[in-house]
This record gives C-alpha cells, structure tokens and sequence, in this order.
C-alpha cells in the first residue's frame, strides 16, 4: 500500500534572471505549489521485491507512465526499473501513485549463478527510439576498479550497448588512484535537453584530478542514428550561496555563487548552507551547516531554454543520526564552462518532513490548468525503517515584462 501524507499551498521561489533580449532582472520567477507528499513504506514489497533505493526518474509520455530505477547492487533484490502510475485528481486534491512495472535489468557479462555485477543506477532517461539512458556510477573499491559507465537498456532489461566515457573520468584498473571519480561520488544525474537529442550527465563530487568545490556536467549529443557521443562540460560550483547573495537576500542586484576551483582534495565537499525559511529559498543558517558533513550533487533537470535546474543533497549528522537536506539550484548551460547558481527552491522551507535522501528528479504531465507538474522521488538507502517519499509540485513561469516594462 502507498501511503499519501497531503498538502497543498502556493509558494513563490525566485530563479535567475534569464537573457532573452530583456533587463537582466525582468524574468519572472517560477512559482511552486506543493500538491501530495507520498510515502512508500520501507518494508514494501512488489512482485518479490523490496521497493527502495529509487535514485533516478523519468516520465514517459507514450506509455503514460513514470520509470524509476533503483541504485540496488544486488545486495537486497535484482537491479531493477520500477514503473508507477500517476493518477491526477479531476478536482482540487493530491495526486495517488501506484506500482505497476517491474523491470530486471540484465547483465551479459555476468553468470546467473555466481550473479557478480556491478552496477550502481543512479539517473534513467529514454532515447528517442525508446530505450533507456541509464547512467552507473560504479565501484571504486573493487579490485580491479569498475569504471562510471553511460549504458541502453531496453524497456525489456535487455542490454543494448555503452557509450563511450572520456579518459577523465576514468580510473586506473589497478594501483594508486590519481585520477577518475571519486568512490560511490561519480555519476549521479542524467537529463535530456527537452525536446532535442542531447543529455546531461551530472556528477555528484569533482574528480580527483580537480580543483576546489567544484564538480562536472558532461553533455552527450546524438550525433547520428543510435549514436551518443559525449562533448562540451562545464564545471558547477558547490560552494554555499549565503543568505546576502540569495535573491531578495538584501543586495539590490541578485547575485550568484561562480566556480572556483582550488588546489585541495579536501576542499571539494565544503558544508552547505541550508535555512528553514518561509519564502523556500536556500538560506544560511549557522546550525545546520555546522553539521553537514557532504554537500554534493545528486540530479539535473532541464528546465527551460539554456535553463537546467541542479538538486543538491547534503549529508551531516543530527541528534538523532544521519540527516539530509535538499535545495534546487538554477543554472545556464551555455558557452561559459565556469556556472554560476542562483538559488531557486529549499525542500525544508516548503516543509520540514522533506528532509529527506531525495536523489530523483522528472517532469511530468502538463496538469489541467496549464502548469507543469514535477516530481521528486528519495532514495531510502533500502532501509526498511525508512520511507521512499514523492514530493509532487505544481509549477508555472508567470509571463516575462517586456523591454518596455523592463524599463520602466
């Protein structure tokens, strides 16, 4: 059984200006309003398996149906995809959601009875010819080491293919590691650009070969028929914005947190800010940051135009153990390879129970009044004593002021 926790309220967030021929400051921010907190016990189980460890999402609009794959190495159930069903309401209410599908992703390089795989799904996307995109952060620790891999899977499980992954974000089969992704930190996010054939690959930490609190996004292109090929990067700071550099933080002009990369490892994860605010902006708050522990990025989403929309998740610890906290930044991915973030949503500020693992990240179907709707999905690690949560918010992009009222 699916067990719903409802709310429901308006919520304005501020996003970055965008540049479209207008004042830098005219667009107008997206607005959100919260619909359904919905949560999957962590004891579920469907068609022998237990339900958990979702860390990837993606709506497919031909089969009326959300998959999410679970980042499950085999030590509870199978790796596997998910299929849940949206059921949207006709009149005011949250949304319901039930299990459907499910789907054992196979691997043919391993021998069913020694089941020896390493797979790590953390971001799920579909191919214009309706295969998966699924991104695999792999295994640092095994010996030999198990590269980050970009993988096509059929909607049977049937695996299709890898595509290519530049050296950089390789490591060494053997020996001391210099380079490549840093263990259980490589890729994490996986998005494709609306309705074009290119995808972005988020990785949650920087390699070890990089500098600062910072890490990367690599784009794949399709670059002919059944073709991804990987290309441009960019580079995204995980430095905290303070409260005076949020919007409506108390500078008369919105300002943005850059990349700057420096020369420690051990500067690459630096403690997040996160705030408990009213207005669902990403704050500064001295308490919580002096317990996180891990600020990294855990998913991307395209939002609009150049416009992508980056979910962070910091790790630290509580009174009562491991605690988490989530923010959605926004980001243009554009010619500049250094990003600059603007702080657009706090899932704590819309509601304290949303302190959660959350790792997933789809839009969805348009709803009956216009605005979009976008799902977040957490991953409860397989904890049986912890819930998977979807979080369903409605948004909308109120019309932009024109040159003239720009001016004015």
């Amino acid at each position: 059984m699916l067990s719903a926790l409802i709310l429901s309220w308006g919520l304005g967030a501020p996003v970055h200006a965008k540049k479209r021929g207008l004042a830098e400051d005219s667009a107008s921010p997206p607005k959100f309003e919260l619909l359904g907190i919905f949560e999957i016990p962590g004891t579920e189980e469907f068609q022998g398996t237990r339900v958990g460890g979702l860390s990837g999402l993606v709506w497919d609009e031909s089969q009326n149906i959300f998959w999410a794959v679970s980042d499950d190495r085999g030590r509870v159930s199978e790796p596997r995809v998910y299929g849940l069903e949206l059921r949207l309401p006709v009149k005011a209410g949250a949304p319901s959601w039930k299990l459907t599908r499910l789907v054992t992703l196979k691997d043919p390089k391993v021998d069913p009875k020694k089941k020896k795989s390493v797979w790590d799904f953390e971001g799920i996307s579909l191919l214009p010819w309706g295969n998966w995109l699924i991104v695999s952060e792999g295994d640092m620790n095994q010996k030999p080491r198990v590269n980050s891999r970009v993988m096509e899977f059929k909607l049977t499980g049937e695996f299709v293919r890898d595509y290519d992954v530049p050296a950089d974000y390789l490591a060494p089969a053997t020996g001391r590691q210099k380079t490549g992704p840093r263990n259980n930190f490589s890729f994490e996010g996986l998005s494709k650009a609306g309705s074009e054939d290119r995808w972005v690959v988020a990785s949650e930490l920087g390699l070890i070969q990089d500098q600062g609190e910072t890490t990367r996004f690599l784009e794949y292109a399709q670059t002919e028929a059944w073709v991804l090929k990987p290309g441009r990067e960019w580079f995204y700071p995980l430095a905290p914005v303070a409260a005076s550099e949020a919007v409506g933080g108390g500078a008369a002009t919105p300002t943005t947190r850059v990349a700057a990369r420096a020369t420690s490892e051990s500067e690459v994860a630096a403690p997040k800010s996160a705030g408990k605010g009213t207005d669902a902006r990403p704050s500064d708050s001295a308490a919580l940051a002096a317990r996180t522990l891990l600020t990294g990025v855990s998913e991307i989403l395209h939002a609009r135009d150049d416009e992508w929309w980056v979910l962070e998740r910091g790790a630290g610890l509580s009174m009562s153990g491991l605690s988490f906290s989530g923010a959605l930044f926004s980001v243009e991915l554009g010619a500049n390879q250094e990003l600059k973030k603007t702080p657009v949503l706090d899932l704590t500020a819309l509601d304290q129970r949303l302190s959660r693992n959350f790792e997933a990240m789809s839009w969805g179907p348009k709803l009956s009044d216009g605005r979009r709707l976008l799902v977040l999905l957490s991953d409860n690690n397989l904890e049986k004593s912890e819930p998977t949560v979807i979080l369903s918010l409605a948004v909308t992009w109120p019309e932009p002021a024109t040159a003239t009222e720009a001016a004015e």
